[in-house]
């Protein structure tokens, strides 16, 4: 690793994630060259994450965005107007993916007291804005049902194109629903990665499924079995996080 550039193994990154190869087997290939399999894992998931969203700059230029006390006051914004879901029962705090574990999810969205909605991607479907609507509009009904005293909803929301769309906008404005920015390039700030994939990776390590029915069901199962304190965990670590980024200055959070 040492002989290696970082702009060069961003560019070996850049070249698998392109060819689509998974991060774990990436990880393994660029390992059985340069070693440090520790932190090549960090590198490649965090630059897969930024590939995704985008990003096609490998040399180190203001850290492609990533928000820093000096020169971002983004996070620190959006922490001041995150509620304290522990107390205020009339507010609900939503999390919200649009990561990819095997390309299988379309969304998810929960709050501190469980799941609320989720969908998976069927095979060779695109997200567009109308999904997406339609996606929001199927939320809005689930929460009315689970979450029927909630008077406010606080949705944590990326500059992805189907989130930025016209149509997208103009559903959020319907429903009256706030959304707090989330920083691109940033998957170490997103619950989804920090406190989800994770376990569910784990879950599913090692598990073949035949239908795609049973990989549902799978996942249904994993969520189903989460108990209350691992979805308040879950919300009550983001602000912390958030502010744990910009006082390192943009530094990724490493865990």
């Amino acid at each position: 690793m040492n002989d290696l550039s970082r702009p060069q193994l961003r560019l070996i990154i850049f070249y698998e994630w392109s060819c689509g190869t998974p991060a774990a087997e990436t990880v393994t290939k660029i390992g059985k060259v340069f070693g440090e399999t520790t932190v090549i894992d960090r590198t490649v998931r965090n630059w897969f994450a930024r590939f995704q969203s985008g990003e096609k700059c490998f040399e180190d230029k203001d850290r492609c965005e990533r928000p820093t006390a000096l020169n971002n006051e983004l996070l620190r914004d959006a922490v001041k107007e995150m509620p304290d879901v522990t107390t205020r029962e009339l507010e609900t705090m939503l999390g919200c993916s649009h990561q990819t574990i095997s390309n299988i999810f379309h969304d998810f969205h929960w709050d501190a007291k469980g799941m609320l909605y989720y969908e998976l991607l069927p095979q060779e479907r695109t997200v567009n804005a109308t999904t997406y609507s339609n996606q929001l509009a199927s939320l809005a009904i689930a929460l009315r049902e689970k979450r029927p005293r909630s008077s406010a909803v606080h949705l944590p929301h990326d500059n992805a194109r189907p989130h930025v769309a016209k149509a997208t906008q103009a559903k959020l404005q319907e429903l009256n629903w706030n959304t707090v920015s989330h920083p691109p390039y940033s998957p170490d700030i997103a619950p989804s990665d920090y406190h989800h994939f994770r376990p569910l990776h784990l879950f599913l390590k090692e598990k073949r499924f035949a239908k795609y029915e049973d990989l549902k069901m799978a996942v249904f199962d994993f969520f189903d079995s989460q108990p209350a304190a691992f979805w308040k965990k879950n919300i009550d670590d983001l602000p912390e996080r958030w502010l744990t980024v910009v006082t390192n200055d943009g530094q990724y959070i490493v865990d």
